[in-house]
């Protein structure tokens, strides 16, 4: 399964959902367009969801998450 990007110059980029390894450059625009749609409060999309999920991901297999940390993990706004 792949995550689409949309890039800074309204072009798009696929991702494969889960992978170990995306370049800085292309990791960089996917935490930049998930903190633009969290700051807008568009995060009931799918492209939310899976730049979430590639993200979350890439801290999952960094840091120790355990199954509590699983549980608790939802998304907060600003108009929340």
């Amino acid at each position: 399964m792949l995550a689409c990007i949309v890039l800074p110059d309204g072009h798009q980029q696929d991702v494969p959902q889960g992978a170990t390894m995306i370049d800085n450059t292309t990791h960089h625009q996917a935490i930049n367009r998930l903190f633009d749609l969290a700051c807008r409060g568009e995060v009931e999309n799918l492209e939310f969801s899976q730049l979430d999920s590639l993200i979350y991901g890439g801290l999952e297999r960094t840091y120790r998450v355990d199954d509590m940390d699983v549980e608790q993990r939802h998304v907060r706004t600003a108009a929340a």
